[in-house]
């Protein structure tokens, strides 16, 4: 998959970031990095400004809700789409990181080969969790300090990432039944050293700079999903650019 850099930089320039700690890490110094779990949302809620962080079952992201979204949106592209985003998102991990000489991520089928990997459980975020993992990946939110150390001894890593996205759509102006929307995404970073100490938790954000119409409660909702690749592209960007050296 090739990647127009031109346009994550100018992207980066619009896009707004923030970050939960100052410190600078250069990935390049933990490189290669293991990229052991991709987690994200499966429908595409509205996007709340005031209480953005809290997914509940009637944002369409809860256990329950899903069920039924299952049902409902059986036609619906929004839903269809979702194991491609986030397929689409380690896949960007891969080659961003690696464009922009941000360091290396091992390869997937290293560390699905993993025999450390394949023990790792996932726990109670399997079953009470609605999100879903990209492809082959497991559905984790944390790694033992042991199992992070065997892992990378085992595949060669220096560095653990576990990355979390929630998906939305954002209103921009008018309101549901008429105005313009965007995509928009949000990304959490954990980021692990080699003695499995968890350096730096980080979030970043990005709306699309493609924005939609909406008329009569209607917008195009594949256009919609088809916006989603520049908003992931842009996150993790940001969180490369954030860790290169100079």
């Amino acid at each position: 998959m090739k990647k127009n850099l031109f346009l994550i930089f100018i992207v980066l320039l619009l896009s707004v970031s923030c970050s939960s700690t100052k410190k600078i890490i250069s990935t390049s110094d933990y490189s290669p990095i293991a990229l052991i779990s991709v987690t994200g949302n499966q429908t595409l809620p509205w996007y709340k400004e005031v209480d953005e962080k809290n997914f509940s079952e009637t944002d369409g992201t809860g256990v329950l809700s899903t069920l039924v979204n299952k049902l409902i949106d059986a036609n619906n592209p929004e839903y269809l789409s979702y194991q491609d985003r986030l397929d689409y998102s380690e896949e960007s991990f891969h080659h961003i990181l690696s464009d922009l000489g941000a360091g290396s991520v091992v390869d997937k089928n290293v560390l699905l080969e993993s025999t450390v990997y394949s023990k790792i459980s996932e726990g109670l975020l399997k079953d009470f969790n609605s999100d879903l993992a990209s492809t082959g990946l497991k559905k984790l939110d944390g790694i033992g300090g042991k199992n992070a150390r065997l892992l990378m001894e085992e595949v060669g890593a220096k560095s653990i990432i576990i990355a979390d996205f929630k998906f939305t759509k954002k209103l921009l102006k008018g309101h549901k039944r008429t105005g313009m929307l965007a995509a928009h995404g949000e990304m959490s970073i954990k980021f692990y050293d080699s003695r499995g100490k968890q350096l730096t938790t980080e979030d970043y954000m990005s709306t699309s700079l493609i924005q939609l119409p909406i008329e009569k409660g209607e917008y195009d909702k594949n256009a919609l999903v088809d916006s989603f690749p520049e908003v992931i592209d842009n996150l993790i960007g940001q969180f490369a650019m954030a860790h290169m050296t100079e």
